[in-house]
């Protein structure tokens, strides 16, 4: 890539701004998704299923389409960051009846028990809507239920590895209706496609709390993969037969940024109020770098939520409002 016929007519003294604009171009790209040479472009077509009891608290058809492409989109940006071209992922919803839901939680537990419900929806699939996901590469079931694992851990999903494109492409996911899923998402994605958990088999090697994307535990900022995840994903999309893909040489803006949120209006969703690292009602760190795409949001003095903040979180908040700053991947990156 190179910006020297650009350059070679601007003069002398607005040089150094212009390159540093177009550094800061550049670095934002690599954190949205910018294609500025020949690039892969790979495809994902998901059925979303939604939980008739629990579905997404906006019922608006139109905003949940919002909803759930400004969701997928921020999928698509992790993604991104594999360094190996762009994914395209696009998506059907199918809202469950009531009778189709009690059929799927029949027997699966309280908190909900994956295998089980894994199991259910599997069988589900098969006998009502296996024509409906027919040639789609992930069918994903959405749930605020809590989910928990056979031996009694929380659960934030399930996947089989290397299901992609298989009659096993399916996967359970809690979302609690403010972006929750979209990391987790991203997991369960990578390890459809034949990935595995960092800690885990040919990934044993990267410490499953190293913080990366495909770890588990506390998420290191900005968001990022770790050296197992890089190597495996090479050889896991050589493997696939499904994932549409085609090189694209245009220089293309691929990704749309992500829409404004406000930390108290994040919060309030969730039920919550914003806060501070010691859930007081202080917001000195607003101005540290350091929780610039975190979000502390407290109920009262019971409960504080340390989250990663969702793309298009407003950070290091500009009082003059000259700066328009948002969190994307997990960093804070100014906008305008």
């Amino acid at each position: 890539m190179s910006f020297g016929f650009a350059l070679s007519v601007i003069s002398m003294a607005s040089r150094w701004s212009t390159i540093s604009a177009l550094l800061g171009l550049y670095i934002v790209g690599s954190y949205i998704g910018f294609g500025t040479c020949a690039y892969t472009k790979y495809y994902i077509h998901v059925v979303v299923i939604e939980d008739g009891t629990h579905q997404h608290p906006i019922r608006n058809l139109q905003a949940k389409q919002v909803y759930y492409r400004n969701l997928f989109m921020a999928v698509a940006r992790r993604l991104f960051l594999l360094g190996v071209g762009y994914f395209k992922i696009t998506f059907i919803i199918y809202p469950l009846s009531e009778s189709q839901t009690n059929e799927i939680f029949s027997r699966v537990g309280k908190p909900v028990l994956v295998d089980y419900l894994y199991k259910n929806f599997r069988s589900f699939l098969k006998t009502h809507l296996k024509a409906f996901a027919y040639k789609k590469e992930l069918v994903v079931l959405f749930t605020r239920r809590a989910l928990m694992t056979q031996n009694g851990l929380p659960s934030m999903g399930f996947a089989v590895k290397g299901s992609m494109c298989t009659e096993n492409n399916i996967a359970v996911v809690h979302d609690n209706g403010v972006f929750s899923a979209v990391n987790d998402l991203v997991k369960l994605v990578l390890h459809s496609v034949g990935v595995d958990i960092d800690g885990v088999g040919a990934a044993s090697s990267c410490p499953a709390q190293g913080g990366y994307l495909m770890g588990r535990g506390k998420l290191k900022l900005p968001l990022g993969y770790s050296v197992c995840t890089r190597r495996l994903i090479q050889a896991a999309l050589r493997r696939s037969k499904c994932l549409g893909s085609k090189i694209s040489d245009k220089t293309t803006k691929t990704i749309p940024m992500p829409t404004k949120i406000k930390r108290g209006a994040f919060c309030s969703a969730l039920g919550l109020s914003e806060c501070d690292e010691k859930g007081m009602q202080k917001f000195e760190h607003k101005s540290a770098s350091k929780y610039e795409c975190l979000v502390h949001c407290c109920k009262g003095e019971s409960r504080m939520e340390r989250l990663v903040a969702p793309d298009g979180l407003q950070c290091d908040e500009d009082p003059f409002h000259y700066y328009d700053k948002r969190c994307v991947n997990g960093a804070c990156v100014q906008i305008r």
